[in-house]
């Protein structure tokens, strides 16, 4: 059900499912999502005295960012006055917000389609377009249409109308960016130490807030997946159901299986096939979930999307089950830069995130235009430390490819009728991480200690840690002299591997979606899946069989 509001027929706002609607203090106030305070998750009458605590009926821009400042959780807020539009989204962008202007009109939605209909864009912007084809998202506030906006994280917009226009401003109340404060731990101990507490806490709330639903972990293996079961099981929590998916007997399947095997957690798995993907992709249902899902700035994630839907589909998912997976902000600091100064920078986040097809495709001018709009979104961020670089990097990363783009995907959860819960995301967690030294970030060290040390509590017994064959050694020779000429031949060696192999044995199968002759067309055996389906989403390329 739509809710629509003018403020002086100036300013249209549409707000579609999920948003709870309060009146307070001559405010309308709209939130959608999971808003905590502390250690309190905000019902309607705690967030009504926590609103009346912090605004008049004037509602002032410092009042609503000291709000914002406080909240924890996966929330987006909309606050109309008699005088004026405020909007936010989390610190995560959770719950994407779009807005624009036309014409002295300002439109805001939960759903960019109907935002750009008002606008009546009717073509692509040439560097959106461009920069989506690359890495399957838009950057900034940008999207793939020229006068449609996004909020991004921790960002929240003020709308007020004047005689002959509306005023827009956005204001940054949250920026992700390591602080690297050296007098904060005082050695390795220190470190697990807090960390360990601090994930206490986070899953002290999830607990909580789930309140004995069932929880559904999308269990990969990997260290992420895995903390999430092993902090549950601690915390005594037992309706847990793991779930894994792809072509059977694949490893990381495998993996999953053991791993909820070793923690007594119930174990689903779903088949993949070339020819399930195939009717999957042209499916009704997959239109219709990307209309739903890609915001017009974020490739509508689709790795567990038939995982779900077959899970309902057998009765395997009651109504009120929660999905709790992975998502955070540690990361595995692979391709980052060694240099700290722009030109390493920009080149470093080039290279490792616009790079789903070669960039001889694209013309000069573009990626000129493409290094600069990176810089931007880079240039305002502290110099301070001989790292800044690295953390400009990891800055980037969060705020762009993991919100945008991997965050996108609890888009797959809401569009089956589903919550879910993000508990490596929560606030408390990403600011302890902005202060972990680097060296205890890398390679995510401390994160690994702990999911070794969990398992020990648990079972009284030591965890090989899952890594891919030969990492260690490929580790090794990264870093020394002829690492730089090792990772080429190995990279060269790879895609000629790949273009023998890759469509038909890739354990999720998904190439089954895309007709064998166009990727044959096509692949050099360094793209992926999301490199075909970014240009299908565009309309550079179709799946549909071609002769």
């Amino acid at each position: 059900m739509n809710e629509n509001t003018h403020l002086d027929s100036k300013i249209n706002i549409n707000l579609g499912d999920g948003w709870k609607n309060l009146q307070i203090e001559g405010l309308e106030i709209f939130v959608k999502g999971i808003a905590i305070l502390g250690d309190q998750f905000c019902n309607e009458d705690v967030l009504e005295k926590f609103m009346v605590s912090h605004f008049d009926k004037k509602s002032s821009d410092h009042e609503f960012r000291s709000m914002l400042e406080q909240l924890n959780g996966f929330f987006a807020i909309v606050i109309r006055s008699a005088s004026k539009i405020m909007a936010a989204v989390d610190q995560s962008r959770n719950h994407p917000l779009f807005y624009g202007e036309v014409n002295g009109r300002l439109y805001i939605s939960d759903d960019a389609y109907w935002v750009t209909e008002n606008l009546e864009d009717r073509h692509f912007d040439e560097l959106s377009e461009a920069e989506f084809a690359l890495t399957g998202y838009v950057t900034g506030s940008d999207t793939l249409y020229p006068n449609l906006k996004q909020l991004q994280s921790g960002e929240f917009l003020v709308a007020q109308p004047t005689k002959s226009e509306v005023e827009v401003s956005t204001q940054c109340y949250y920026r992700y960016f390591h602080s690297e404060d050296q007098n904060k731990f005082m050695n390795e101990g220190d470190i697990r130490l807090q960390l360990s507490e601090t994930l206490h806490r986070v899953f002290d709330r999830l607990v909580h807030w789930a309140d004995g639903r069932p929880l559904f972990i999308p269990l990969s293996g990997g260290n992420d997946s895995r903390l999430i079961c092993q902090m549950l099981k601690k915390l005594d929590y037992d309706n847990l159901v793991a779930y894994s998916y792809g072509v059977p007997g694949n490893q990381e399947a495998v993996v999953s299986k053991q791993v909820a095997s070793q923690l007594g957690i119930k174990w689903e798995f779903v088949p993949y096939s070339h020819s399930s993907w195939r009717q999957w992709f042209n499916s009704v249902e997959r239109k219709d979930y990307y209309r739903f899902a890609d915001g017009l700035c974020s490739l509508a994630h689709m790795q567990d999307w038939p995982a779900v839907w077959e899970m309902k589909k057998r009765k395997s998912l009651p109504q009120d089950c929660i999905f709790v997976p992975g998502h955070t902000v540690t990361l595995v600091m692979k391709g980052y830069p060694t240099r700290s100064n722009p030109k390493s920078l920009v080149n470093s986040i080039l290279k490792k995130h616009y790079s789903l097809w070669p960039h001889q495709m694209f013309s000069k001018q573009i990626l000129q235009r493409l290094q600069m709009k990176i810089w931007s979104l880079l240039d305002d961020l502290p110099r301070s430390s001989p790292k800044w670089a690295i953390n400009a990097c990891e800055s980037w990363e969060i705020r762009e490819r993991q919100q945008k783009f991997i965050g996108n995907s609890v888009r797959v959860y809401e569009y089956f009728g589903y919550q879910w819960y993000l508990p490596l995301k929560d606030m408390e967690f990403i600011r302890f991480w902005c202060d972990v030294p680097l060296e205890w970030r890398q390679q995510k060290k401390i994160y690994r200690q702990l999911t070794t040390q969990l398992h020990d509590e648990l079972f009284n017994q030591r965890i090989k840690y899952v890594s891919p064959r030969f990492a260690s050694v490929k580790n090794s020779i990264r870093e020394t002299p002829i690492g730089p000429f090792s990772q080429k031949v190995h990279q060269s060696v790879q895609s000629v591997i790949n273009r023998r192999k890759e469509y038909k044995n890739h354990p999720l199968a998904w190439y089954g979606a895309i007709p064998e002759n166009q990727f044959k067309k096509l692949y050099s055996g360094r793209e992926n899946f999301t490199s075909f389906c970014a240009l299908e989403r565009i309309g550079r390329i179709s799946f549909e069989n071609q002769r």
